[in-house]
């Protein structure tokens, strides 16, 4: 079992849903990862997507010190990873489609 504190988020990937489809009446048609842009209008709303969605982590900080992290991390990120021309930021990530039949 994996430990749920060392790492609070764990995406399956095709194979799992590969074996599980078929366990639970499905007939996998399409197992595929596709690359997503997420964009944000600028470092404000990259902030507030990490704000909501990294709170299994941020929130093993002292509340005090949370805005400070994530500002930190925005900055970091944004020297490695520049917005754009109109100012917008982007973070590569994947997203799974899955297509089955019951049956």
């Amino acid at each position: 079992m994996r430990n749920l504190r060392a790492n609070p988020y764990y995406f399956y990937g095709p194979e799992e849903y590969q074996d599980w489809l078929p366990e639970t009446g499905f007939r996998p048609l399409r197992l595929e990862m596709i690359p997503k842009d997420m964009q944000h209008p600028d470092d404000a709303g990259l902030l507030g997507w990490l704000r909501t969605t990294w709170f299994p982590y941020t929130d093993r900080l002292p509340a005090d010190q949370r805005e400070a992290f994530l500002g930190e991390v925005v900055e970091t990120y944004l020297r490695a990873h520049p917005a754009d021309r109109a100012g917008h930021t982007h973070v590569a990530m994947v997203r799974l489609e899955v297509e089955a039949h019951a049956g």
